[in-house]
């Protein structure tokens, strides 16, 4: 019977025994020997005695053999033969000389390899072919890299290259640290205890990794550019790492606790991966411009990451844990993607501009993210678990899209301007988002997953320059927490959009932001041709607590916006803020506010006013608040001044269509506007309803006039309300809406209200009607009784039922005994006729037919009558009175029509 034979590895072992450059017992000749070996392998052992000649003290250069570090140096003279066994790997292992001596530098390696002398553009060590490793020796000042590995599966471990033997004082090589051409599947450090490199110091990169077949390397658990304790600057000239194209698949950090590498004090970038075919790297786990600890800023002087065109399908972190970096304290941006072809990058799951807790401000000095024209299709964080970064703290803006072609991007998911809990201000010094000239790039998601919060900023989302279009910012929460109910404010306003074509919202379920407590307004649209649905300016994210902004909810000062739509999930709920709902400034013009909830809650029922109107225009032309389709009116309610003003001599052409003003959404139960429904200041040839089927508003319930027409006259203009209108109309099936706070129902509908002052008519127990005037702290007197007979000895048998009055006058509409009707005022006591049916009609030989509810107003020292009237054809118009107190005028001063025609 035969016996099997057992497998033996026969491995060929050379000993250095001194520092000599060259002969029996040098590493050169163990290297010549090493590779010349036959059989399975071959080890490089060190075993060099302390009476050796370059057995120095490492503080004095001094022989060694005191308490301080000491250490054997090696100086070649010339270049050291490549590692270049065709056959097998070879191991020069720095850390048998310890074992053979004991330890005398408790701080690194006690192997020097000192290249000084060895010539210029001569590297250290070079690994020619594959499966060599390379242990614990300290290799600086060569003329070009410290270590060369043109081979495969080769590892570089444990190694300090560039500085001195503490890792400590900067003794760079002149070339690169650690530079793989062509090779593939190499290790530069490693995650186990004792495998860390210090690659720092270097006249070049730290580490480079380049060339065709540059495939699948790793670079694990380094410090590079920092000193051995990884809390001090010893910076690498050039980058830390540069992964350059067409290498591919490599693994800077990893997921295994001590895979990251800490990249920082280098004097350009911390990682760089730029080419073409540089793709599928992965930069996980790392700190990238702190100390070790993440505390403190230790940034690299120019990117922590930089994707360089045309580098693409490359990865910035990751959703499993250990794969996020640290990304802070650079001295430039702390992520780039740059340029053309730069595409489909991921940037998932980091720290960008935090310390390592994510909860104190570390901030890369310019942008913690951007993405420069034309870099395209990358995205910056995800839906899936994990893949959200924290963008905060950075000194200037969060994240930044940036010129034409920069389109494509995504930002998905992320806290820009919090801490780590989404939940503390820990804003970016400048905007949160800045899309400035780029176009088609997303903010958010209709996923709760895709929502960014972008909080705590100057500006939270900033849409700009001349090609920024198609852009759309979705359902983000702009100004709160990550929950959405506690106001974490930007500073300004919480969206900008300065440029055309572009989307905040949208009109399908989940596009809609929350835009809320910020500092200024809610969104800001100067552009033109934008939509604006969807959205909840103003209030938490269920649409029923107030959370307002500054100042407005919406300013618009652009042309051809839309600000909600007739669809439901386009409604914008804009109420809560601390200012008008919606604000129409100089430049506004033929924009559309369309089926938007303005001062209620998201259920229409609830006061959640604005502080100041529902929505103002003023110097603003040919807008449209409303319209006659399903769904496309407004609830303008519950706001603290009134539902719509319309000021300015210059806003003209504007149309108020189809809306519920003054009610709550079903138009059955008062919620009242503080003033006027509708106020016209100053202002002509606006419509206020209209003549085709829904185009009437109800306008009920409000805290003062329905209507309020205070404008000085001009000929030939329509100012106020045409076609048939009620502006005390039934609403829906209920009862009648007072337009009053106060419940006088069993005297009169529609009593007036100035102030605390009331006038109402009422019926006296002999059944005759009385004009009743009711002032704080007074019982209630007669103001007016129709058996009174006024100087022009008239006796009136009817009054109507509107009463408006300001602090000296009331008027109202009344029938006397001749069968004439009118319009009539007191003034301070003293009656007088406004007009009746024996006026003649201003501009026309024709007498007034009819008359309705006028309304009385004042604006310093003029008062202003309006009501409207009829002329002998029929033809419905506003008619007002300016009285002039300044001018010592205290009769008619001006009276004229206004012109009916279909605008």
């Amino acid at each position: 019977m035969l016996e099997r034979l057992e497998g033996r590895c026969l491995l060929a072992l050379f000993t250095v025994t001194n520092t000599g450059d060259q002969g029996a017992g040098s590493l050169r000749q163990a290297i010549l020997d090493a590779n010349a070996a036959a059989g399975d392998g071959a080890e490089i052992h060190f075993a060099i005695p302390p009476t050796d000649a370059n057995h120095v003290d490492v503080d004095s250069a001094l022989p060694g053999g005191d308490p301080d570090p000491d250490v054997f140096v090696i100086r070649p003279l010339s270049g050291l033969p490549a590692l270049n066994n065709p056959s097998f790997g070879i191991v020069i292992d720095g850390r048998t000389q310890s074992a053979f001596g004991g330890e005398t530098n408790p701080f690194g390696p006690e192997i020097v390899l000192n290249g000084a002398s060895a010539g210029e553009g001569l590297d250290g060590l070079t690994l020619a072919s594959s499966s060599h490793q390379v242990w614990a020796l300290n290799i600086q000042q060569f003329g070009d890299s410290g270590v060369s590995v043109t081979g495969s599966n080769n590892s570089v471990v444990g190694c300090f290259i560039g500085t001195d033997p503490t890792g400590t004082v900067d003794r760079g090589n002149r070339g690169t640290g650690v530079d793989v051409f062509g090779g593939a599947g190499n290790a530069i450090g490693g995650a186990a205890p004792g495998s860390r490199n210090v690659i720092s110091g270097n006249d070049s990169y730290g580490v480079r990794i380049i060339g065709a077949g540059a495939s699948g390397n790793q670079v694990l658990g380094n410090f590079i550019g920092t000193d051995a304790s990884g809390t001090a600057d010893l910076g690498n000239t050039f980058d830390g790492v540069v992964v350059w194209g067409p290498a591919s698949n490599t693994t800077i950090g990893g997921t295994m606790p001590g895979a990251g590498n800490v990249i920082s004090g280098n004097d350009s970038y911390g990682v760089r991966i730029i080419g073409d075919g540089a793709s599928g790297n992965q930069v996980l786990g790392n700190v990238i411009g702190t100390d070790a600890s993440g505390t403190a800023d230790l940034g690299n002087t120019l990117d922590g990451v930089v994707i360089w065109a045309p580098a693409s399908n490359n990865t910035i972190g990751g959703t499993v844990p250990g794969a996020r970096n640290i990304i802070s304290g650079n001295d430039s941006y702390g992520v780039r993607i740059f340029g053309d072809g730069a595409s489909n990058n991921q940037v998932l799951g980091n720290l960008i501009g935090t310390d390592a807790g994510g909860t104190a401000d570390l901030g890369n000095k310019l942008d913690g993210v951007v993405i420069w024209a034309p870099a395209s299709n990358n995205t910056i964080g995800g839906t899936a678990p994990g893949a959200r970064n924290v963008i905060s703290g950075n000194d200037s803006y969060g994240v930044r899209i940036f010129g034409a072609g920069a389109s494509g991007n995504q930002v998905l998911g992320n806290y820009i301007g919090t801490d780590l809990t989404g939940n503390v201000d820990l804003g970016n010094a400048s905007m949160g988002v800045l899309i400035s000239g780029a176009s088609d790039n997303t903010i958010g998601g209709t996923d709760a997953a895709a929502r960014n919060v972008i909080s705590g900023n100057s500006f939270g989302v900033y849409v700009s320059e001349a090609g920024a279009t198609g852009n759309r910012v979705l359902g983000n929460f702009i100004g709160t927490n990550a929950d959405g109910t506690v106001a974490i404010g930007n500073t300004f306003s919480g969206v900008v959009v300065g440029s055309s074509g572009n989307v905040v919202g949208g009109t399908a379920i989940g596009k809609g932001n929350v835009v809320s407590g910020n500092g200024r307004d809610g969104i800001e649209v100067s552009g033109d041709v934008n939509l604006v649905a969807g959205n909840y300016i103003g209030t938490d994210w269920t649409g029923t607590v107030p959370l307002g902004n500054a100042d407005d909810g919406v300013e618009i000062s652009g042309t051809g916006n839309v600000l909600g739509g007739a669809e439901f999930a386009a409604r914008n709920v804009i109420s809560g803020n601390l200012g008008d709902g919606v604000m129409l400034s100089r430049s506004a013009n033929d924009n559309q506010i369309l089926g938007n909830y303005i001062g209620t809650d998201v259920h229409g029922r609830i006061d959640l006013g604005n502080a100041s109107n529902g929505i103002t225009l003023v110097e603003a032309v040919d807008n449209v608040i409303g319209e006659v389709a399903a769904g496309a009116g407004n609830l303008i309610s519950g706001n603290d001044r009134h539902g719509i003003e319309i000021a300015g001599t210059a806003s003209t052409g504007n149309r108020v269509v189809g809306n519920r003003i003054g009610t709550d959404a079903a138009g059955t139960v008062a919620l009242a506007n503080a003033s006027d429904g509708v106020s016209v200041f100053d202002s002509f040839g606006n419509v206020i309803g209209g003549t085709a089927p829904g185009a009437g508003n109800t306008i009920s319930g409000n805290g003062r006039h329905g209507v309020s027409v205070i404008s000085p006259p001009r000929p030939g203009d329509f100012v106020g309300v045409q076609g048939p209108f009620q502006i005390h109309r039934m609403a829906g099936t209920g009862g009648w809406v007072s337009n009053s706070p106060y419940d006088l129902e069993s005297f009169t509908r529609f009593p007036g209200i100035f102030g605390t002052r009331a006038a109402f008519l009422g019926i006296h127990e002999n059944g005759w009607q009385w004009i009743y005037r009711a002032d704080p702290g007074k019982p209630v007197k007669q103001a007016f009784e129709p058996r009174i007979v006024p100087p022009d000895r008239r006796n009136f048998t009817q009054f109507g039922d509107q009463i408006s009055l300001d602090s000296e006058s009331l008027v109202f509409r009344g029938k006397d005994g001749t069968g004439a009707t009118g319009v009539y005022a007191i003034d301070d006591g003293v009656f007088r006729v406004v007009a009746d049916t024996n006026t003649q009609v201003p501009g026309s030989t024709g007498l007034f037919t009819a008359f309705g509810q006028p309304s009385i107003g004042e604006s310093g020292s003029r008062t202003m009558i309006s009501f409207f009237g009829r002329d002998a054809a029929g033809q419905p118009g506003i008619y007002s009175e300016q009285t002039d107190a300044s001018a010592g005028q205290s009769a008619v001063s001006f009276y004229s029509s206004f012109a009916t025609s279909t605008p």
